[in-house]
């Protein structure tokens, strides 16, 4: 005997709970949500690199993109780090 036939036989009336409506909402929710998301996700995409086209970034790579082309090992790294030392 589930719990709204216990309720009735006390003198109650309770209708059983439809997730119907609140389902619905969670699934309105989490698309807004995951659509927000998607949207920055989005945006990032476009403008994320940008630094690397200025300064300070740009020198950097201009500097370091050549002599990390070069690398094969261990050694190349301590090496570069000695480069790239003021």
């Amino acid at each position: 005997m589930g719990w709204y036939y216990i309720a009735i036989a006390m003198g109650e009336v309770i209708q059983p709970y439809d997730s119907t409506v609140d389902t619905l909402k969670h699934i309105k929710r989490v698309s807004q949500l995951l659509n927000e998301a998607a949207s920055e996700l989005l945006r990032r995409a476009n403008v994320h690199d940008d630094s690397k086209l200025h300064s300070p970034e740009k020198e950097l790579f201009d500097k370091f993109t050549p002599l990390l082309l070069r690398m094969k090992g261990d050694t190349d790294v301590d090496n570069l780090l000695e480069l790239s030392s003021p």
